[in-house]
């Protein structure tokens, strides 16, 4: 129980530092595998500054800023800011300690670079809650998240406070763990950079869950919830859509076809020989022409039909 409880301490810088006799006989034996480590962190830095200027350009760009709330712009700016500042001031510097195995910047910058580590990381999670409130308040409510956007200046000043105010709570919690004597350390594992050192486990898991279990439940809700509503949305307008039917119905009855009147008798055959040959005087030339045949054709007359 009492080891449980012990207050841990963290090894000493300089047991890691490159002055040590022990590296500095090492120093010339450099392994292919150390090499490899150093080239693969110089990668990870030139990825993250490249990365992150890209979408600083393109996001706050006119081309493209139009198609962006002004609340998500200054969010991803702000997010994208802070891997920038780690691309700069973290990764880079663990290039020699890849290639030595050893801490050769001194104990001032260790003590800077595990405040930067620890506030800029939680400064990215906080801005990342942000982002998901944002969603949410879009999908949830929409009449009343594009009422505020509308009003730029409100929006800039109410992003810079939020930020700001984010910021220096990350920077303020940090440095009272890592300023003190004894609140950082050389992480020899890993990026081989300084850490926040807790002095116990139990505050590691409890400073764990306070940072990122929370962070990571409003995340879960906020676009859960946003995920949903849209989901019912397009089912909603799925429903409210005309169904184009697969039987296209009954078709149009086709043209009604000329019949050839039925052969009458008696009084009949007089109405059709007087109405239909009897009546055209050129009937029978028109025959003759069409069918190529010069013959006499005897027109009938009422009263030799009857």
């Amino acid at each position: 129980m009492e080891q449980k409880g012990a207050w841990l301490t963290p090894p000493p810088l300089h047991n890691s530092s490159c002055s040590q006799q022990r590296f500095l006989a090492a120093a010339g034996g450099v392994s292919l595998w150390n090499l490899c480590q150093a080239l693969l962190i110089l990668l990870l830095s030139a990825g993250i500054l490249g990365a992150n200027l890209v979408l600083i350009v393109v996001v706050n760009s006119r081309r493209y800023s139009r198609f962006i709330h002004a609340q998500p712009r200054y969010l991803l700016t702000s997010l994208a800011s802070n891997d920038l500042a780690i691309g700069l001031f973290v990764t880079p510097f663990g290039f020699l300690p890849a290639v030595y195995r050893c801490w050769p910047y001194g104990e001032i910058f260790c003590q800077i670079q595990s405040l930067l580590r620890g506030a800029l990381s939680q400064q990215s999670a906080v801005i990342l809650v942000c982002m998901a409130v944002d969603r949410y308040m879009c999908m949830l409510h929409p009449v009343r998240y594009h009422k505020h956007s509308s009003k730029k200046r409100l929006s800039l000043q109410g992003c810079v406070a939020i930020i700001s105010l984010t910021w220096v709570t990350s920077v303020a919690l940090f440095a009272v763990m890592v300023l003190p004597r004894g609140g950082y350390y050389f992480n020899s594992t890993g990026l081989l950079a300084c850490d926040p050192f807790f002095a116990k486990a139990s505050l590691r898991i409890l400073a764990s869950c306070l940072f990122y279990f929370p962070t990571t439940m409003i995340l879960m809700y906020c676009y859960g919830s946003a995920f949903h509503v849209n989901k019912l949305r397009l089912h909603r307008v799925a429903w409210s859509a005309p169904v184009p039917l697969d039987d296209p119905g009954p078709s149009p009855p086709p043209p009604q076809q000329q019949q050839a009147p039925a052969p009458a008798d008696g009084a009949d055959k007089c109405a059709v020989c007087s109405g239909g040959v009897c009546s055209s005087t050129t009937l029978p030339d028109d025959v003759a022409s069409a069918t190529g045949h010069d013959k006499d054709y005897h027109v009938l007359s009422v009263e030799e039909v009857s």
